[in-house]
């Protein structure tokens, strides 16, 4: 399994299951948890274990509660991946901020799909339609993972940065997940118009 993940993205989930998870304010979750579970480095198994169906977060939290912490998780994650690696991906240089809105989302987009993809064994796509955005992941391998725990993820990652890209706006998001004989995939369709505009 040392495939799926690249250390980058492994740093990522482990900043942001840290936070949402082990928060020292969250008095609910961490009293579910052992403050030796929260410091400790998790390895990509771990990871795909606590995501999986049925896996460590839907035992402890039951499949509603484990789809909002996946959610939580996706939001904090963007954030890492902001401050670790927003200057890899032109998201904080001046020609990315003087785009016009729909352009800066788009390239946005764009950079994430390519994130996950080169540090993930997903391939995710963007495609531009005119009312809406689609952001697709598809499994590139024989072993699923990809489920409803990784799309809330991905879903909290896509509102986080939109969120955070047009200035507090919130954007209408419907998810979808397709299940295949072999492989799975899930797609984000996002309403180009955030609401209140």
């Amino acid at each position: 399994m040392k495939n799926y993940f690249s250390n980058s993205m492994v740093q990522i989930l482990e900043n942001a299951m840290d936070e949402v998870i082990c928060d020292e304010n969250s008095s609910t979750l961490k009293n579910n948890r052992s403050q030796e579970n929260c410091t400790s480095v998790k390895t990509v198994e771990e990871i795909i274990e606590m995501y999986k169906d049925s896996g460590q977060l839907e035992t402890q939290f039951g499949k509603k509660g484990a789809l909002g912490i996946t959610t939580k998780i996706g939001q904090a994650g963007h954030r890492y991946f902001f401050r670790l690696n927003g200057s890899e991906y032109n998201l904080n240089n001046m020609e990315y901020r003087l785009m016009n809105s729909k352009k800066r989302y788009l390239f946005g987009l764009e950079q994430i799909a390519k994130f996950v993809s080169e540090n993930s064994h997903w391939d995710v796509s963007i495609i531009n339609k005119p009312d809406n955005w689609v952001w697709q992941v598809d499994e590139n391998s024989e072993q699923s993972i990809l489920n409803e725990n990784w799309g809330a993820f991905f879903n909290g990652f896509i509102s986080e940065y939109l969120l955070w890209s047009s200035g507090g706006r919130f954007f209408v998001i419907n998810s979808e997940l397709q299940k295949f004989e072999n492989t799975n995939k899930y797609k984000l369709t996002i309403i180009k118009n955030p609401l209140g505009n």
